[in-house]
């Protein structure tokens, strides 16, 4: 009975092993889609600029407004209560 747990017990191991495993490759390949996302979204953006420049401007001023009315809606993180002075 015992052989049998410690046997249990090695494959636990190997499947939490195999875990840590998988999720280190999933991180590397979350990254590295980020990355390629990225420089597909810059590449396009100077290829837009390019060829055809108004549109870029309207683009970027989309965005940029897109982003600042994010901030401005966004909650302030949960802070703790402190004590105050």
């Amino acid at each position: 009975m015992e052989r049998l747990l410690q046997y249990l017990d090695e494959l636990d191991d190997l499947a939490g092993a195999m875990a840590l495993i998988a999720e280190r490759m999933r991180d590397a390949a979350r990254t590295a889609a980020v990355v390629l996302l990225s420089i597909a979204f810059q590449v396009s953006g100077i290829m837009l600029a390019l060829s055809k420049p108004p549109l870029a401007l309207a683009a970027v001023a989309l965005l940029t407004a897109a982003v600042l009315h994010r901030a401005a809606l966004r909650q302030p993180p949960y802070r703790a209560l402190q004590a105050t002075p």
